[in-house]
Formats: structure tokens, sequence, C-alpha cells
């Protein structure tokens, strides 16, 4: 009776513990196993350190979606320092730098080991660098040779790229790259992009650019990133902060991979540009219900119109306002 009573309650025991593992396992599983995939690196080389930090760039062979970024173990113990820019200059850019990008994330004394959650959307055609050190402006090298991987399923080449200077103290304010060479190697992890089933986003602010001071017409991307087709989405704008009319867009907009097309370029209006202006466009209600996922909603840039004259550069006369030395 007695081993009997002990054998029942060691059963149960069992039992219970059985469960509570199957069910720790599952959440284990199913956060680790949402199609979150690392793009692959070459071997580590060596180990840059102490002076400049170093990354890689490449262009992006389709859209998808950047979900985590980590040092590789190889650079270190120190905590993370990682920063990610969409670049619009040719390649190669020399030392010297060019500041022509925008930060698409910033990650500070991040802890080792860690990969850092982010959600940036990247664009088929965009030239993302990725810079990254650990504390000491620890780089993990790759070989010399140029590599090339792949991002879901699409081959692209992993190039050279860096700062003269550290990240560990804020961003790089310039950046610059080769085409090839050695590489800094940083993970970066990544989805498909689509999510959800009813999904807008604003890729891009497309125009104005590089304009002269007057009236402008403003363009912007919008597409579908979800499962189902959107026959009509709300687009919002602003201007320095003040809202513009709303845009209710009534036409098809296909998902990835559909028979029409899953973006428009969509023209919101025009303003006047004396200054520099800070121009904000989101989405909303796509097929009249709210957005699934509102990471990829809004877009935001500040432009600035050139500068107009004549102007020289003589160092025997005196600097003026149209004279640099």
């Amino acid at each position: 009776m007695k081993h009997n009573y002990f054998y029942s309650k060691l059963k149960k025991r069992l039992k219970k513990f059985s469960l509570t593992f199957t069910i720790l396992f599952s959440l284990i599983f199913t956060s680790e196993g949402i199609a979150q995939t690392m793009m692959p690196l070459p071997a580590h080389n060596s180990v840059y350190s102490g002076i400049y930090a170093r990354g890689l760039w490449f262009v992006a062979p389709t859209d998808f979606i950047i979900t985590g970024l980590r040092m590789p173990s190889s650079a270190g113990i120190g905590q993370q320092y990682i920063h990610v820019v969409r670049f619009y200059d040719q390649m190669p850019i020399a030392t010297t730098g060019s500041s022509n990008f925008t930060t698409l994330t910033y990650i500070s004394n991040a802890p080792n080991g860690v990969i850092q959650p982010v959600n940036i959307f990247v664009n088929a055609g965009d030239s993302i660098g990725i810079l990254g050190t650990t504390t000491g402006i620890f780089n993990s090298y790759g070989p010399t040779t140029l590599y090339t991987s792949s991002i879901l399923g699409h081959s692209v080449d992993l190039n050279r790229f860096g700062y003269q200077g550290t990240i560990e103290n804020g961003s790089a304010p310039t950046i610059w790259g080769n085409v090839g060479g050695q590489i800094g190697r940083i993970e970066m992890y990544y989805i498909p992009p689509q999510e959800g089933a009813n999904n807008a986003a604003v890729l891009s602010i497309d125009s104005p650019k590089v304009f002269c001071a007057g009236t402008q017409d403003i363009y912007a991307t919008i597409a579908n990133r979800g499962i189902n087709q959107i026959d009509s989405v709300e687009v919002h704008w602003e201007l320095n902060g003040v809202p513009q009319t709303t845009i209710n867009y009534t036409q098809l907009i296909d998902t990835i991979n559909g028979n029409s097309p899953d973006r428009v370029s969509l023209r919101l209006g025009t303003t006047s540009f004396q200054a520099s202006t800070d121009i904000k466009v989101w989405t909303s209600m796509p097929n009249g219900v709210p957005d699934t996922l509102n990471d990829n909603d809004t877009a935001q840039t500040t432009v600035a119109p050139a500068m107009a004259g004549y102007f020289t550069i003589d160092n025997t006369a005196p600097t003026g306002r149209s004279n640099y030395n």
C-alpha cells in the first residue's frame, strides 16, 4: 500500500514535469523559430582593434526586414555598438567619408552576445551599411577576398565598410567603403517582408531631393506588406508638424509577388520650400480596417533648398557672402 502511494505521487509529479517541459520547449521553439534567418558571413580571420569602426555594406537584392543584429563572439566580450545606415553615394567612397546617408538604427552599450531586436524595412536596391564594434573598438575581420552571401535565396556581395573613428561615443558622422575587400563581421538577422493580413507601409519619401528654393512636388512610395491585397488606404502627411489634406487612395496595391505592383509612387501635393522643412508621411486603415503592423507605417525626412547665386573661390579676395577662400 505504501509503495503504491509513493508510486502514484511520483507518477503525478513526472506527468506534471513532462507537461511543464513540453510547454517550455514549445515556447522556446516558437520564440526562436519564427523564420528569422541570419545572413551568412565568412569565417573569422582576425581581430582589428583600438582604432576605427569597421563593417560591411551591400545592395539589397530583394525586399526584407532586418529583425536582429549582433556582434559575433570573435569580436570580444565587451558591450556591443552597432550603426546601420542607408547611403546614397556610389561606391567606392574615400576614407575622408560621406555624410550622405540616413541612420536606420544606432545601438549603444548593448550586452555582449545578445541579439538586439530591430524592425528595419529594406527595399530591393537599397544600399545598406552596417558598422559594429565591441568595447575598445574591437572588430571581427573576415578573409581578404570578396564574400558572396544570400538573402531570401538571392545572392548578395558583402563589401568593406568603415568609419575613421569610434562609434562607441555616438553614431558615425561619415562613412566610407570599397568594392570588395576585407569586411568587419556583424550578424544580421532578417525575415521576409510580408507580415499580417492588412499591412500598408510607407517605403520612402522620394522627392524633393536636390532642388532650388520654390514650389516643388512631394512624392512618397506606399506599399503593401501584408497577405491581403489593398484596395483602399488613408495617406496622411505633415509639413513642419502641420497636418495636410489626407489622401484616400482607392486603387489596387497588390501583395508581394502578385500579378500587379505591390507599391505606388503617390503625389501628396506641392509646397513652396524656402528653408529647411520636415516632411512626415504615414498610412492608416488599409482595406478600411486598423493596420496589422504599425512599425512600417511612417517615414520622415528633412529637406532644404540648395544654395543659389554666383559664387567664387578666390584666396586673393576677402571672404564674403559670394566668395570663399
